[in-house]
């Protein structure tokens, strides 16, 4: 099934991708660069299995800073997407992190894929990064989307406790995932910070990310398995971040390089498929506790020419 799932993302091309950086870039502490608005529309594929739902979430506890023609305000609000797969649950959850100036539908094909796997997906609309904000998303917030994350997590996981929400009972607390790309990949490897580490979390795939300087300290032995995931020709995002992440981060720990691949290159067509199926391989693994899919992701991230992945 993770096989056929995958390869109908062949054809897809997923948004999301990264440009050039501008002046929002001097505002934020090592910044990613900067997003530029998707120029590949695709059909997003359709499947009964798979339901799409939105909540919007305050977080009254910590504003959202003045930017640009943006007035600020005393609280963060994050409009939340959901692919909810068919079926009673509990399900494990992941919460996956767009890229800068794209939104959470960008990534509807993959998370749509994801979810068809038996996963709740939850994928916010961070304030001051995603497509629509505006000013059309800058890094200025970067450092607060981590926290916007965890926040998130909290309300999904109290609406599944609570008999009157549509969530009710789909939610298994004991088994999350966090996932993201490009700015989102630098937000999930903010997880493996002292400032932001959450110890709900069970697992971490960071896409084309790197690790930036949030406050605190990086690599603090936060033992949460993660799979790298990374084109060795990213022209926006060094392939050497993730190696970098890869050396640094506490095992079991993946590293999946895809050759010739860039910024958003590896989320299309077969490169596309492989990191589809790697990411499904890992998550079965670390969240559903099948041991033959851990066996399966060597082989599947291992394509002559294509791909690589190494493991510890």
């Amino acid at each position: 099934m993770r096989r056929f799932l995958a390869s109908g993302l062949a054809a897809v091309a997923l948004l999301g991708a990264c440009g050039s950086g501008d002046d929002d870039a001097a505002e934020a502490p090592d910044p990613p660069p900067e997003t530029v608005a998707p120029t590949t529309t695709t059909t997003r594929p359709q499947s009964d299995d798979v339901e799409t739902r939105e909540e919007t979430y305050v977080d009254a506890s910590r504003p959202t800073q003045a930017f640009r023609d943006y007035a600020g305000a005393p609280d963060r609000t994050l409009r939340v997407v959901f692919h909810v797969p068919s079926g009673d649950g509990p399900f494990p959850l992941v919460l996956f992190s767009h890229g800068l100036g794209a939104t959470p539908e960008a990534y509807a094909p993959l998370l749509d894929v994801i979810a068809s796997a038996g996963y709740v997906v939850a994928a916010p609309a961070y304030p001051l990064s995603n497509g629509n904000a505006v000013g059309g998303g800058s890094v200025v917030d970067t450092a607060n989307q981590p926290a916007d994350a965890s926040f998130v997590l909290d309300e999904v996981l109290a609406a599944s406790d609570d008999d009157a929400s549509w969530l009710a009972g789909l939610v298994d607390a004991e088994h999350i995932a966090l996932g993201g790309h490009s700015l989102g990949g630098i937000t999930t490897l903010g997880f493996f910070n002292s400032c932001c580490a959450d110890d709900r979390v069970d697992a971490a795939f960071p896409i084309s990310g790197r690790v930036v300087n949030f406050p605190g300290t990086a690599y603090a032995g936060i033992a949460v398995p993660v799979l790298l995931i990374h084109g060795d020709h990213d022209e926006l995002v060094p392939y050497a971040s993730s190696e970098e992440a890869y050396a640094n981060v506490v095992s079991p720990k993946y590293l999946l390089t895809l050759v010739g691949g860039t910024h958003s290159g590896i989320l299309r067509a077969e490169q596309g498929a492989i990191t589809t199926t790697v990411i499904l391989d890992f998550l079965d693994g670390y969240l559903k506790d099948d041991a033959a899919a851990l066996d399966d992701i060597t082989e599947d991230g291992n394509v002559e020419g294509v791909a690589t992945l190494v493991s510890a």
